[in-house]
């Protein structure tokens, strides 16, 4: 009998912990799927907005074959001319720290300043209208929920949310299990999209819930996962899915053990005059320098 009520007690927690949103296929999302997706996002520290229907193929197609452009032929190269190690086998140590690509884990890279390149200059992948709505939703909804928990954070979101930054985050063949981490503390959302589809064996991102507000894992180094109420939950992604969390909430990438690259496009957006100076950093030398990174 206390198998059974424990038993029955798992499954409704696994069941309660609710964060995907299933899309319709329309162009638009619906008022109730908005406030649902903020719900999640509020309750868990992310959502998942599956069955995209944000950005079409064609758009989906052309941010790919861009981002991988500029990847194989433009950063990897000249990387390679500045003699700095790829983050990719053989490991090292190395992290690469420049203003349009940072890279702290082997076998990952992040590409940080695309709304400078095409198609990133223009809709929609530019001020993306509904993922603004998403954004002033689920802060909206986070402030109401850290009210009532007595954690007020210290933002408002009455202005709405602006697009901050837009990049692509590469796990590459063969990488190792990334650490837990937060993007920081700031009122910020991150939107990563699939515009890909990949085996779920290629590395994509798992998502410890519930950690998103201030004072809980505060020490975050070795996070022990049997600490948490929750199990870590892994996100797989299809072409067109879109997975929106928490900058402060606990998270880590998956080992990529597929036979390809994996790139998921992401996109930061949040309340006007909020600025991320901690992992976006003017004072980084550009890729493109001409000096060497060894006078730099």
């Amino acid at each position: 009998m206390a198998f059974k009520y424990s038993l029955f007690v798992f499954m409704f927690a696994v069941s309660a912990l609710r964060f995907e949103v299933q899309l319709s296929g329309a162009e638009l999302i619906t008022e109730a799927q908005v406030a649902q997706a903020a719900k999640y996002v509020s309750r868990v520290g992310f959502a998942v907005l599956r069955n995209g229907s944000l950005f079409s193929d064609q758009a989906l197609n052309e941010a790919m074959a861009a981002g991988e452009n500029l990847t194989y032929k433009l950063v990897l190269p000249t990387l390679a001319e500045k003699r700095l190690t790829l983050p990719r086998p053989p490991w090292t140590e190395q992290t690469i720290d420049l203003k349009e690509v940072r890279s702290y884990h082997p076998g990952r890279l992040d590409l940080q300043r695309l709304l400078d390149e095409p198609p990133f200059t223009s809709k929609p992948w530019r001020s993306t209208a509904m993922l603004q709505k998403l954004c002033a939703a689920a802060l909206q909804e986070t402030r109401r929920r850290a009210t009532e928990q007595h954690q007020v954070p210290g933002f408002a979101v009455e202005d709405g949310c602006d697009q901050k930054m837009l990049g692509m985050l590469w796990n590459f063949r063969t990488s190792d299990e990334g650490h837990w981490h937060r993007d920081g503390r700031l009122p910020l959302l991150t939107f990563v999209i699939a515009a890909e589809e990949y085996p779920q064996a290629a590395g994509f991102m798992k998502m410890l819930a519930k950690t998103h507000y201030a004072g809980k894992y505060r020490h975050i180094e070795g996070v022990d996962e049997a600490g948490s109420k929750e199990a870590p939950i892994e996100v797989p992604l299809r072409k067109g899915d879109i997975l929106m969390f928490h900058y402060s909430l606990l998270h880590a990438s998956l080992p990529n053990r597929a036979f390809v690259d994996r790139g998921l496009i992401y996109t930061v957006y949040g309340p006007p005059g909020v600025k991320d100076d901690s992992n976006v950093r003017d004072d980084f030398p550009s890729l493109l320098d001409s000096t060497p990174f060894n006078e730099l």
